[in-house]
């Protein structure tokens, strides 16, 4: 059994699971943003239902979006939400084509998986340090799209802020152009926040541009696993008699009231502890300032940390670290030569630093001696220290140089 699958597996604490007889600190969660064993109250039977719940609801996610959001359409699944953006820029714009980026994924269902047959290329520059991705500019990039919405047979663009398991760090002249494009030739620009949604500095990750977006979707994370997504509609776009048009696709079980009452109770404590001094933030910025050299790198995105390997057998030593860090009862995601790391919110700061600075010494070791050692030996590399403690996390920069 292949050790990240989630679906066989047992929480049997906050933040752990349990895979056959081994216990794993979970650092990588997407889906169940407040950890294992969250709950709300709710008595009402499950056809029970109060618009104003769900217009409450609504009017709160509206307040975490800085941009004026007008229509709100909930259903049950991402991939649904995605559906929803883009039959709304069809109706708006009269063009029957969407835009991906190649590698990013939007969702399952037939309609998304026929994107990839003619996706963008993958922009990134060097210092993304992407394994297995073709060069291609910021400015290839531009002129690609420019090429592509000439033939306007195009309605919109579907965008992953975070581009996937990508991560690449796009500068900010790509997004004002891409907007201008946009605007040229009449396309919408979707924002797919599924993943990227709370684990930014400002919440949203259109919170912090400078260009507006025309449809934000969101999912899971904002209902900790449950059945959930919505489609945001932009006030300059917004046309009621479309929205009622692709409202009719949506589905009636988003607008279970449990549903609705755990969606509002967790939207409310993650505005709550995102707003808090000592949250994730601080301690994934403070370890890039300290801990970072020549072979680690951190991109500290919010509450989401990235941390990359950058050697001469990338992957090989990242593929060690997470074998080493799976010994030490710590389940990551990697994908290729990064690390991404999406803790539960409401993990103990003292204890995230912990893991953080067991996991920084894990990859140090590994790096120092991960290669010397005969095949086999994967678990046998250089000793850590079994106790760590905060004060460990707060080393400064001269002691790992």
């Amino acid at each position: 059994m292949h050790i990240n699958n989630y679906i066989i597996s047992k929480p049997i604490g906050e933040h752990e699971i349990q895979i056959n007889s081994n216990v794993y600190t979970v650092l990588f969660d997407q889906y169940n943003s407040l950890g294992f064993h969250y709950t709300t109250s709710y008595n009402q039977p499950h056809y029970f239902q109060d618009d104003t719940d769900i217009e409450k609801f609504k009017f709160s996610l509206q307040q975490t979006l800085h941009q004026s959001f007008t229509a709100f359409l909930l259903d049950t699944s991402g991939s649904l939400a995605v559906e929803h953006a883009i039959h709304y820029s069809q109706l708006c714009t009269g063009k029957s084509r969407a835009l991906k980026y190649r590698g990013c994924y939007h969702g399952s269902t037939s309609a998304l998986k026929d994107l990839d047959n003619d996706p963008l290329s993958l922009p990134h520059s060097t210092e993304d340090a992407l394994i297995n991705a073709p060069p291609f500019t910021y400015e290839q990039s531009i002129c690609e799209i420019t090429d592509r919405l000439a033939t306007s047979q195009y309605s919109c663009i579907v965008i992953d802020p975070n581009f996937c398991d990508y991560f690449i760090k796009v500068p900010n002249w790509y997004w004002m152009q891409l907007r201008s494009l946009c605007d040229r030739f009449g396309v919408f620009l979707v924002f797919d926040e599924m993943r990227s949604g709370f684990r930014c500095d400002q919440i949203w990750f259109v919170n912090q541009l400078a260009i507006h977006v025309d449809i934000v979707v969101g999912a899971k994370a904002l209902s900790n696993g449950l059945p959930f997504s919505f489609t945001a509609i932009h006030e300059r776009i917004y046309n009621s008699d479309l929205t009622d048009e692709v409202n009719k696709r949506c589905t009636g079980f988003s607008y279970n009231p449990f549903i609705i009452s755990n969606s509002c109770s967790v939207l409310k404590t993650l505005c709550t502890l995102h707003s808090t001094s000592s949250n994730i933030s601080t301690i994934f910025k403070h370890a890039a300032a300290v801990h970072a050299n020549a072979s680690i790198r951190f991109h500290p995105r919010g509450c989401s940390l990235i941390i990359t390997i950058i050697t001469d057998k990338p992957v090989l030593i990242a593929a060690l670290c997470e074998a080493r860090l799976k010994s030490e009862g710590i389940l990551v995601y990697r994908s290729e030569n990064k690390f991404i790391l999406y803790p539960h919110f409401n993990m103990p700061v003292d204890r995230l630093k912990i893991i953080l600075f067991k996991f920084i010494d894990i990859i140090n070791a590994v790096l120092t001696s991960g290669l010397t050692r005969p095949p086999g030996s994967i678990t046998d590399l250089v000793p850590l220290n079994t106790e760590y403690c905060i004060n460990d996390f707060e080393k400064t920069e001269d002691t790992h140089s």
